[in-house]
């Protein structure tokens, strides 16, 4: 349901910054752009991410665990894993990681606020994925405003799980369906 000249399906005359609006993601009607993709127009060239050093930020264990065993097998990347946000920007500024994995609720310092802390202390920032069962539009909104790239749902499939990033890197987001059997 892809509408013709960056304008959304309902009709507004409100130009987008892209060629591909639905509904749910304009600008014009009903509260913000709640959109996950890219603002980017699609048919510029923009090189894909190169993601070689991912610095995963999350107090549960398990997810963790699962999280470095699926990124580096499939994903072919080095993985450093933080259990809480000082320790995560401690790492983030050691390790200069590609890609940051940013859980949203952990004990202490949460996501968001550990990154308006990176935001303050890292140049250049890299992208910022929150991973959260937390994805109502308001939500994924306000992660945006925060300087998020975007938002991976928890449960996630492990199997899938650098596809989905890679999606949310490259402006595409990967279909909420597929993670219906998702497994941590």
């Amino acid at each position: 349901h892809h509408s013709p000249k960056g304008h959304c399906i309902r009709g507004c005359s409100v130009p987008h910054t892209t060629d591909a609006i639905f509904a749910d993601d304009c600008h014009c009607g009903g509260g913000p752009n709640v959109s996950i993709r890219s603002r980017l127009p699609r048919d510029i060239g923009v090189p894909e991410v190169k993601i070689e050093k991912v610095l995963m930020i999350e107090d549960d264990k398990n997810i963790r665990v699962i999280a470095e065993i699926t990124l580096e097998a499939i994903g072919n990347w080095k993985v450093i894993l933080c259990e809480s946000g000082p320790a995560g920007i401690e790492a983030a500024l050691r390790e200069k990681p590609d890609l940051i994995l940013l859980d949203v609720m952990m004990p202490g310092m949460d996501g968001p606020t550990t990154l308006t802390k990176l935001k303050e202390c890292m140049d250049p920032m890299p992208p910022v994925i929150f991973l959260t069962a937390k994805v109502q539009s308001t939500e994924i909104a306000y992660y945006q405003s925060l300087g998020a790239t975007g938002v991976v749902k928890k449960p996630f499939d492990p199997v899938t799980l650098p596809d989905e990033i890679m999606a949310v890197l490259n402006g595409s987001q990967a279909s909420s369906e597929s993670q219906e059997q998702a497994i941590c």
